[in-house]
């Protein structure tokens, strides 16, 4: 599943870790328990950590 977000992003969106737009601290009708689950993506896909953190998070 990783790899194919993965793909997905870099195909049709690849520079959207860099997108001011793809950011929702400041909206004030998400939840900020989605806020903090974007900036994790974020912050993992940038890393190359995402599919580890999917590993171990889906075995908890």
């Amino acid at each position: 599943m990783c790899s194919y977000t993965r793909k997905l992003l870099e195909e049709y969106f690849p520079d959207f870790v860099h997108n001011p737009y793809f950011d929702v601290r400041g909206e004030e009708n998400v939840p900020r328990f989605q806020s903090l689950a974007v900036w994790l993506f974020k912050i993992l896909y940038r890393t190359r950590l995402l599919t580890p953190f999917a590993i171990v998070y889906t075995r908890l």
